[in-house]
């Protein structure tokens, strides 16, 4: 929207640094990433509360796979923003549209046998982590490996954007 009605040209004008419109980004987008994973959450235990009354059945999962679920959805947002904000920074969000796409196109190999195997394989050996150590301790290795991609990324979009000509 900023870049279709030249709004970037204006925002030079404001007292603002290139620093602090990209941090400012990042915050929102993971500000924007909890709320979403807290409102998830919750929608997901009201569902969960109104099939219990109304059919009488026991939910199968608790509270707490809820939130760990929550919790890895919102690590696994921000891990993609990581990798695309740069992009976005350094050539505008109308150039660098294509590659939001990237990982969508890229479910497309696991059609190819080698690829679907590789995944399952990966996909088994995270089974059997959680059920010998528990999802915790991966949660937590996650989120230090997202909150460091994440900074990385914002170092990396602040140098593009400084250098990028409006």
């Amino acid at each position: 929207m900023d870049e279709a009605n030249g709004w970037e040209q204006i925002r030079l004008a404001l007292p603002t640094t290139a620093r602090q419109v990209v941090r400012a980004r990042y915050a929102s987008m993971a500000l924007t990433t909890l709320v979403a994973a807290v409102a998830g959450f919750a929608t997901g235990r009201i569902a969960e509360e109104l099939s219990r009354v109304t059919t009488s059945a026991a939910v199968p999962h608790g509270g707490i796979e809820a939130v760990q679920a929550a919790f890895a959805s919102g690590l696994g947002v921000l891990a993609y923003l990581a990798l695309l904000m740069p992009l976005i920074f350094r050539m505008g969000m109308r150039r660098a549209r294509p590659f939001f796409m990237l990982p969508f196109l890229a479910m497309l190999f696991l059609n190819v046998s080698g690829v679907r195997d590789a995944v399952v394989s990966v996909v088994s050996l995270l089974k059997d982590l959680v059920s010998s150590l528990g999802p915790a301790p991966l949660l937590a290795a996650a989120a230090v490996g997202t909150a460091a991609l994440y900074v990385l990324s914002m170092l990396v979009a602040e140098r593009l954007y400084a250098s990028r000509e409006l």
